[in-house]
């Protein structure tokens, strides 16, 4: 990276840097300064050129890819969590492109403070850019404040190297984010051991984390390698949480009553506070309870869905579940609704942020009945609502109009299936049919026959 030469005026609005056991050199904060678009190299903690290799027995939480290359060791004893692994192929190749963006519009952008020659530690540095003509180095502990600004950027941009010695941290105060670190590194970075590292690292060349080093944020090597030495480290990890949405049964009728749950958790590797789960449930869904488990929630006042939800520790997680009544005027149509988690502390632009579930409601339902003629079983995609006694072998479902269901028969050992009879007839299995008024169908399974071998003598 080409040098560059620091200008600024001496303003009040100048924020002095503490530097433990050198000068003290006078840096303006840029809280204006956004994060880059990394499209989807946001979602690997990990990518490389030519080849991903774990040592140790490390969980990775998020995607984990190579490209051009396509060679990824170490999985197992590694894991991945909440992720891929990808040798190869269209979508580490589109992430290496986003990624390469990203690094050139980090490298591109005006330098706020010029450290080169300057260990990074022992320093408190407000948001902003800073740059280092050759190589950045940190020994001990950096610290980055927010100053209570939850959009604060750092950009630290590196000529060569980014090297940190043993044991050394990355800490955010005020409101400092993860997911608004940067670090641009003209050749390849190392981490020391048992370092603890918070930002997104892109560099030119490799990536190397040493024994026991943990990141929070990401590691993206344009032209080289990544390799992570995980014995003892924690999680390698986006600050991420994740929700689910679902809806049951997805197909019903007005004055029906139908249940959403929705599924969150903490899949980061640090504490996560302030937290807030919000649901669109359409105003037809009357008579709502609201249930949870988990972890604790707050509704917030004078809202219908929304939540405040009790700090989260790594791994931790609840259910909300939300039971309620259609509205007997509602129209046919597809009801869609989504849930939304945010954080003060976490990336808001990863897609299980937020969750939808539809339910398909019509004025009319038909009733499927399956027969079973001998030995097997019948299933039905999609399953409709189960009506079944239990204990009888005859398998009524319920549909909506203009459903095509497919099902599927399964002899049991020893035994095959015949053929349909009823609404279906033939032998293809699986087989259609649309559900436009009430069917009943059989399905014949007979025993597997089998002669004894006779074998005649002949004489001579």
């Amino acid at each position: 990276m080409r040098s560059k030469t620091l200008t600024f005026l001496l303003t009040l609005s100048m924020v002095l840097v503490t530097v433990v056991g050198g000068p003290a050199p006078n840096v303006a904060a840029n809280p204006s300064a956004e994060a880059p678009d990394l499209g989807t190299a946001a979602s690997f903690v990990g990518l490389a050129a030519s080849t991903f290799t774990n040592t140790g027995d490390g969980v990775y939480y998020g995607n984990v890819g190579v490209f051009p290359g396509s060679a990824v060791e170490g999985f197992p004893p590694g894991t991945v969590e909440n992720g891929e692994i990808y040798r190869g192929g269209a979508i580490p190749e589109q992430a290496q492109i986003d990624a390469l963006a990203g690094y050139n519009d980090l490298a591109g952008r005006p330098c706020n403070t010029n450290l080169t020659s300057q260990d990074l530690g022992g320093m408190t540095l407000p948001p902003g850019v800073y740059c280092f003509n050759t190589s950045a180095q940190l020994t001990g502990d950096l610290v980055l404040d927010a100053m209570g600004d939850p959009n604060a950027v750092w950009v630290f941009q590196t000529g060569s190297t980014l090297t940190t010695a043993s044991g050394s941290t990355v800490r955010l105060i005020n409101g400092a984010q993860i997911f608004n670190v940067f670090w641009q590194v003209g050749t390849s970075a190392t981490l020391g051991t048992t370092t603890r590292f918070k930002g997104t690292i892109i560099a030119d060349q490799s990536i190397t984390l040493e024994t026991g080093a943990g990141l929070s944020g990401r590691a993206l090597a344009l032209n080289g390698g990544v390799t992570m030495d995980t014995e003892g480290s924690p999680p390698i990890s986006n600050p991420q949480l994740g929700i689910v949405k679902q809806v049951y049964p997805v197909s019903a009728i007005p004055d029906q009553v139908i249940t959403y749950t929705i599924t969150f958790a903490n899949y980061g590797s640090e504490l996560v506070t302030g937290i807030m789960i919000s649901d669109t449930i359409p105003i037809s869904v009357t008579n709502t309870s609201v249930i949870s488990s988990g972890v604790a929630i707050t509704q917030v006042q004078d809202t219908r869905y929304a939540w405040e939800i009790a700090p989260l520790e790594v791994g931790q997680g609840g259910i909300i579940t939300i039971t309620g009544q259609l509205s007997s005027t509602l129209p046919s149509g597809m009801f869609t609704n989504t849930a939304t988690i945010t954080s003060t502390e976490l990336e808001r632009d990863f897609e299980n942020d937020t969750s939808s579930a539809s339910v398909i409601v019509a004025a009319e339902v038909y009733t499927l009945t399956v027969n079973i003629v001998g030995r097997g079983s019948v299933t039905a995609e999609p399953p409709g609502t189960v009506i079944l006694p239990p204990g009888t072998i005859i398998f009524p479902y319920t549909f909506i109009t203009g459903t095509v269901v497919t099902l599927t028969a399964t002899p049991d050992t020893g035994w095959h299936f015949t053929g349909w009879s009823g609404d279906l007839s033939g032998v293809a299995n699986p087989e259609e049919l649309t559900m436009d008024t009430n069917k009943a169908v059989t399905a014949t399974f007979m025993t597997k026959i089998y002669l004894p071998l006779v074998q005649r003598n002949h004489t001579p």
